[in-house]
């Protein structure tokens, strides 16, 4: 039982870092004009998401004003990320919509 609740607690700690992760992006993107700047903030971010979460990476798709925000974690792939039935799959995924 203890074993059980331990595990929960690591997926749910990972999934809060994802979560926050996610909330971040979407943030610069919300202040990122040139395609240059976001391609730097990404990789930075990356690099961030690969010291926080297990084979963490994430990617930024669209154009503004709609971006799609994945973020995958312990093996998952972006593909994983999209399928209807997500139990147990170690990804977040968000739509940004940026009103003008």
């Amino acid at each position: 039982m203890q074993i059980v609740l331990l595990q929960k607690s690591r997926e749910l700690y990972f999934r809060s870092i994802a979560q926050h992760q996610l909330q971040s992006m979407a943030g610069q993107l919300s202040v990122l004009i040139k395609q240059a700047e976001l391609t730097k903030s990404i990789a930075d971010w990356n690099r961030v998401n690969a010291m926080l979460l297990p084979q963490g990476v994430g990617s930024v798709s669209g154009q503004f004003p709609v971006y799609e925000i994945d973020l995958v974690w312990n093996g998952a792939t972006q593909a994983d990320c999209h399928l209807k039935e997500k139990q147990n799959i170690t990804c977040l995924s968000n739509e940004i919509l940026f009103v003008e």
